[in-house]
């Protein structure tokens, strides 16, 4: 019996140090990730000055707001004590902001590739998404960044707890650095034409994130935000088969569904896409129309 028990006690010390090994790889893994560098080789860019131009990059910079707050001076995104806590930068030129440091270039790496000054990716930046960006778009977001007012506003740097860390490992936040993933090549894409039609409602969900919380194919799915409930299925299968333009435009502007649901703005930024025009909402809509009927994915 004493022999039993010595061996027990081997086997199950023998667990204990492997699922100690194994939690401190994966650890260790999310760490070199995260310290690893970049090298974005960028020609010099002609960004546009012009007040047309600016203009336009401060209606696509609307995507920013949800992130760096509505100033754009950055703001806490998500805090957990034993999670993280996400802090999205100051992007003005005030104290503790990078805007007085960032070149044209620097912006475009940011932005178009997730990658920082310093080289390192940019945690939870969705360049995945910004890398759909026209040049265009892209040009002109740059231009009116660079016009933002300073705003003093000494941003922490993101900080991942242990568990955090672990969990990044096993994918349970989805794709937290965007440049693991973006093909780091400078082939702008041209510029689509802005009209109600489907191939430019595409072009909007693709810059907007919706796939991050709707799914890959927009028929809902899990939610890298532990919080966030699951995202909802926005194909024909879903409610939107019911909705007219109509709807879905008053849904978007009001955060009020048809059926009487009140979309939380923590988890749908609808206050952030209501700032959109009535065409791009009214393209947005043809497009999730010609969507094939999906069925709610089943995580």
């Amino acid at each position: 019996m004493r022999k039993f028990f010595k061996w027990l006690g081997i086997i199950i010390g023998s667990v204990i140090l492997i699922f100690a090994a194994v939690i401190l790889f994966l650890y260790i893994s999310t760490n070199n990730r995260i310290e690893e560098k970049y090298t974005i080789n960028i020609n010099k860019l002609n960004i546009p000055e012009d007040s047309v131009s600016i203009e336009q990059g401060r209606h696509r910079a609307l995507l920013c707001q949800g992130c760096h707050g509505d100033d754009l001076a950055g703001k806490v995104v998500f805090s957990s004590p034993a999670i993280c806590e996400i802090i999205a930068p100051n992007l003005t030129p005030g104290n503790g902001g990078v805007g007085k440091k960032y070149t044209n270039e620097d912006w475009v790496r940011a932005i178009y590739h997730g990658v920082k000054k310093n080289g390192n990716a940019v945690l939870i930046m969705p360049s995945e998404d910004f890398h759909n960006f026209s040049k265009e778009d892209l040009f002109t977001v740059v231009s009116f960044l660079k016009t933002l007012p300073p705003v003093d506003n000494e941003t922490k740097p993101c900080r991942l707890t242990f568990f955090a860390k672990v969990l990044v490992s096993l994918g349970a936040f989805g794709n937290v650095l965007n440049a693991e993933t973006i093909e780091h090549t400078n082939n702008f894409s041209e510029s689509v034409h802005i009209d109600s039609n489907t191939k430019f409602g595409k072009y909007i969900v693709n810059i907007s994130g919706c796939r991050h919380c709707h799914g890959k194919q927009l028929n809902g799915g899990k939610v890298p935000n532990p919080d966030s409930p699951p995202g909802a299925n926005i194909t024909p299968g879903g409610n939107l088969e019911k909705w007219s333009e109509s709807d879905f435009i008053t849904t978007i502007r009001t955060g009020k569904t048809p059926e009487g649901k009140l979309l939380n703005p923590v988890f749908m930024p609808w206050r952030d896409f209501s700032k959109m025009s009535d065409t791009e909402i009214s393209a947005i809509y043809k497009y999730l129309k010609y969507l094939p009927k999906l069925k709610k994915f089943d995580a």
